[in-house]
């Protein structure tokens, strides 16, 4: 059974360039990833508070080497600072991943494509990117409670680190 199955997905496989449809949505992946972080950020500040996550990414900032925390705390003000407007134009790029899944798997099914195939998984990524902020903040609340025991105290300066 277990050949048989085998030997029906390399039958599957053959003829198609599976290596170009891993690398478009990867691509995709790679445009969308800093718009859909700023998305997060932006609409779990919109849930929790602004001050809220930034106090919930202060001890894990604050965990991090030097550089990145500067990164860090980049991604974090732009995020919480983006006005509604901005928000809505990060969409277009943050969408891009759902197309770009839907186009290659489409592809690589032997299903026609179209217009209609990218909307579809731009549309079909938008209840991922609602669940983003309600699992942002319960990550950061883990996260900021696993660096205060890797440092067996409460991280001293990470008020300091993420402020306004």
């Amino acid at each position: 059974m277990i050949v048989r199955f085998l030997r029906a997905f390399r039958g599957f496989l053959r003829g198609r360039d599976l290596n170009l449809h891993a690398a478009a949505v990867t691509c995709y992946g790679g445009i969308a990833v800093v718009p859909v972080a700023l998305l997060v950020l932006r609409l779990a500040g919109a849930l929790a508070g602004p001050g809220r996550v930034r106090h919930l990414a202060g001890p894990i900032v604050a965990a991090m080497p030097e550089r990145m925390a500067a990164g860090a705390q980049v991604l974090l003000t732009a995020g919480l600072g983006m006005s509604w407007w901005l928000t809505l134009v990060a969409l277009v790029p943050a969408t891009l991943y759902g197309e770009g899944l839907r186009r290659a798997l489409a592809s690589l099914a032997g299903a026609p494509g179209g217009a209609a195939a990218g909307w579809a998984g731009r549309l079909l990524v938008l209840p991922l990117l609602a669940a983003g902020p309600v699992l942002l903040v319960a990550l950061l609340a883990a996260l900021g409670y696993a660096a205060t025991l890797a440092f067996n105290r409460p991280v001293d300066n990470a008020s300091e680190i993420i402020s306004d």
